[in-house]
């Protein structure tokens, strides 16, 4: 990252600092068999120490309403940014009865720009990046006109916003949908919580031990699965309890390896 590119996302920080600034992106869901797609919004709030990114039920005509109004957020995983400390407090109920909360180190993604092959999203000209996160590979789509390092989920590490990202099979796909910069009401996210995130880092487990917690739950509904078919059924291939996750493999996994 040059010097300039530097510059100007500091002057962007700073000029959107305690500013509500906000992106609904569209998220598709592909069963990787072609036959149904799975469609979600989810929505990125973000100033300038942090962002916190949520799942969104409403409409894009309702968005501005729901971030001002007393309706709560009742996202099952909620994956809030500290931009200065680059870490991810995380609270889910997904696959578990009790809320878990647990802290992720960012990982650092090595992204490769292609800066011949552009999109346009939403009037912004987006350049494409590829790149490897937890087992697969990325096509990411960002624009400098943004010049700050988010995107949706854990997604960074680029010269600018990043307004689209699907791994290579298709199988997962973010894509903005609005974007409301310096939105003109108070989006107080802290009120619009069904709970709070715990200030003692003791109150997180480790990211290693909630990824088996999850792991046992996607073990017993495919166990549960396989012992309900048909008798009979003959299986042609079993795939494994995270290929459908958009975070495939994990780093202390690599370790293990010979």
């Amino acid at each position: 990252m040059t010097a300039y590119i530097k510059f100007i996302m500091i002057l962007f920080c700073v000029f959107f600092k305690a500013q509500n600034n906000f992106i609904v992106y569209n998220k598709i869901i592909d069963d990787a068999g072609g036959n149904e797609k799975i469609y979600e919004k989810n929505i990125l709030v973000f100033q300038d120490k942090w962002s916190i990114f949520f799942s969104y039920r409403g409409s894009l005509e309702e968005v501005n309403d729901f971030l001002t109004n007393s309706e709560k957020i009742r996202s099952s995983q909620i994956i809030k940014n500290s931009l200065d400390e680059k870490k991810f407090y995380i609270k889910d109920n997904s696959f578990t009865k009790e809320i878990l909360f647990t802290l992720d180190n960012y990982q650092k993604i090595d992204w490769n720009i292609i800066q011949k092959d552009t999109e346009i999203i939403l009037g912004y000209k987006c350049h494409k990046a590829l790149g490897k996160f937890r087992g697969r590979d990325f096509i990411a789509y960002f624009t400098t006109d943004l010049p700050v390092d988010l995107g949706p989920l854990k997604f960074r590490g680029l010269p600018g916003v990043i307004l689209k990202v699907s791994d290579k099979d298709n199988l997962f796909t973010y894509e903005a949908a609005k974007i409301v910069l310096n939105f003109p009401q108070k989006i107080d996210i802290n009120s619009k919580l069904l709970f709070s995130f715990p200030e003692e880092k003791s109150k997180y487990i480790d990211y290693k031990e909630y990824i088996n917690i999850e792991n046992n739950y996607l073990k017993d509904i495919k166990s549960k699965v396989e012992a309900n078919r048909p008798a009979g059924t003959i299986v042609v291939s079993s795939s494994k309890e995270r290929d459908f996750k958009i975070e495939k493999s994990f780093e202390w996994e690599e370790s293990k390896k010979p």
